[in-house]
């Protein structure tokens, strides 16, 4: 009666371990143990809350295409400017861009010697002010890229007294279309670069004390190296 008695105590207790064996091997191990819910994984990076920055770049602009009337062809420039801003989101942000540029200006015609070209070496400024949003892809690696695009106001006026009346002064709208990336070297640094198109339409020409009525119109491309600081 003893033995069994022993013997059913017995094939009970080996049911019993291996129904507990079973169950624990149909649950996932996430470290913590058995049936532990996994830990939660920070969907993204600590500078991808939201928060505002300042920077500056330097950079350099060349002219793909111009369609001016009675003023000289606008050359190739560079410069330098500032940029601040806040980041709304993982993916969205408002800037704000200010660029000075300088540039060669330069002219052709043909008189009782012939054919000439005249250039004149930085002797146009160009400053731009465009408010742009930029859509960014987060990562969790040290680059991340984005894209960027914006409307604003320029103007262009001379370096110097390359004319006879003193000065020339342009004004109009602009535009940007471009994208670029940043390298995160920590959570307030970043160091990176930009390559934009960049349209200025000058509606209003002032030669000296005298108003024109031309519509000069410039395409170009700039290529960029941007720091930025957020906090």
């Amino acid at each position: 009666m003893r033995r069994s008695t022993f013997l059913l105590s017995f094939v009970g207790a080996l049911t019993l371990v291996g129904s507990m064996a079973t169950e624990a091997e149909a649950q996932p191990y996430y470290g913590r143990g058995y049936g532990a819910a996994p830990a939660p994984r920070p969907q993204f990076g600590y500078r991808h809350r939201m928060h505002g920055y300042v920077g500056g770049h330097v950079g350099g602009m060349g002219i793909v295409k111009q369609r001016l009337e009675d003023v000289g062809r606008v050359g190739p420039g560079g410069g330098f400017g500032l940029h601040g801003g806040v980041r709304l989101s993982p993916f969205v942000a408002l800037e704000l861009n200010w660029g000075f540029t300088v540039h060669d200006e330069s002219w052709s015609g043909s008189d009782q010697y012939g054919d000439f070209e005249e250039v004149a070496p930085d002797s146009l400024q160009v400053q731009t002010l465009t408010a742009d949003i930029k859509l960014h892809i987060p990562t969790r690696g040290i680059f991340e890229a984005y894209g960027q695009a914006g409307v604003g106001f320029a103007f262009m006026g001379v370096t110097g007294d390359y004319y006879n009346d003193g000065y020339i002064f342009q004004s109009g709208p602009t535009w940007t279309l471009g994208g670029g990336g940043d390298f995160w070297f920590s959570p307030w640094f970043t160091l990176g670069g930009r390559i934009l198109y960049r349209g200025l339409y000058f509606t209003d020409n002032e030669y000296g004390e005298a108003k024109e009525a031309e519509h000069n119109l410039v395409h170009g491309v700039s290529v960029e190296i941007t720091a930025g600081i957020h906090f």
